[in-house]
């Protein structure tokens, strides 16, 4: 598929399934660490959580889906990308979101939350300025994987390299992952797996590499229709597992969201295949173009900002357990995305940030 000189439209309303999804996703949790996290503050024996366990299970596919987005055009090899553009441009552009998004961050986040000004809010406003926000990290990702796309664009010009490459990765990522969730095997597949040093395949490359495979190479529909009962089922048992999981020991269990294990993989691979079978093809009116090229142009910015509103929204407080989640999870999500797609917006009218981040 050819993505040198052409919008692709299909991958642009698939990056704004996704976007919606991650918002969706961080109205329900927040950080999982931090007190803003509604996932964390519910009881994990009740109806409330439960309907945030399945809300999460839902959206896990956002973060892979947005990594093989950027594989189908970072390893396109219709596509040039020389180093000069790739470093001056593309890391560039990553590098100072993270700045001036972590130091946003950093600035407001105290005065959202109502902080008196100390040495330790002005200690701990340095720490998240150079750390960054704790969704920031899909950035620090992205620079990583842009420094290996000359790499993988050779590895990517043979479909039989792709191949193997993708079985490693399933096997040394996805399913050592999911050994690692087995108490006692754990630990073992940890030592074996490091005493074979396979440092090469790790990490979100996978899907990376996925994205591009999968355009380029499209499966037959059998072949579909196997990954989308997958992702059904895998979508299915991490929802009961989870919940039964959290239920029968009265704490809130996060192991089966992992975004590196296979039943995410699946529920990503069948997101992504879906979006492709039924919109590669459609031909769109030249208003739904301008809607969807809009939307898309915008999700970036709407990944930097929106948290700032769902932590106004906390600090009134508002959250996803504010009412019942059934209700408040859509209707707050709706709004955080209307806002920060607003706010993006009227960035977008300053050059500067324009050119260089958004």
């Amino acid at each position: 598929m050819d993505t040198a000189n052409k919008r692709v439209l299909w991958l642009d309303l698939l990056r704004i399934v996704a976007i919606f999804a991650m918002v969706l996703l961080h109205v329900c949790t927040g950080n999982f660490l931090g007190l803003d996290s509604a996932w964390r503050s519910a009881d994990p024996t009740g109806f409330s959580w439960q309907i945030l366990n399945l809300f999460d299970c839902l959206t896990r596919f956002c973060v892979p889906v947005f990594c093989m987005i950027s594989g189908v055009f970072f390893l396109d090899p219709d596509r040039e990308l020389p180093f000069k553009k790739l470093f001056s441009k593309n890391i560039r552009r990553v590098i100072l979101a993270f700045i001036v998004t972590s130091a946003v961050y950093a600035l407001l986040g105290p005065v959202i939350r109502g902080e008196a000004l100390s040495f330790g809010t002005l200690v701990s406003m340095v720490k998240n300025g150079v750390l960054g926000h704790y969704h920031l990290w899909f950035l620090l990702m992205l620079i990583g994987f842009y420094l290996i796309v000359p790499l993988l664009r050779k590895l990517c010009a043979d479909r039989k390299s792709m191949e193997y490459f993708l079985l490693l990765t399933f096997i040394f990522v996805f399913l050592y992952n999911a050994v690692c969730l087995i108490p006692g095997l754990g630990s073992l597949a940890t030592v074996q797996a490091g005493k074979m040093s396979v440092g090469l395949i790790t990490g979100f490359v996978g899907y990376f590499v996925l994205g591009s495979y999968l355009t380029r190479f499209p499966l037959s529909r059998r072949s579909c229709t196997f990954v989308y009962i997958g992702g059904a089922v895998a979508l299915f048992t991490t929802v009961v597992m989870n919940g039964l999981l959290s239920f029968t020991s009265g704490v809130a269990q996060e192991g089966l969201y992992g975004y590196l294990l296979p039943n995410t993989l699946l529920e990503a691979a069948a997101v992504f295949l879906l979006f492709h079978q039924l919109f590669a093809k459609k031909e769109w009116s030249e208003k739904q173009q301008k809607v969807i090229l809009t939307l898309s142009r915008y999700s970036f910015g709407v990944y930097l900002i929106h948290d700032l509103f769902n932590m106004l929204l906390h600090r009134i407080g508002i959250t996803a357990l504010t009412v019942s989640p059934l209700l408040a999870v859509p209707v707050l999500t709706a709004g955080v995305l209307a806002a920060s797609i607003g706010v993006t917006a009227l960035l977008y009218r300053i050059p500067l940030l324009k050119k260089y981040i958004l």
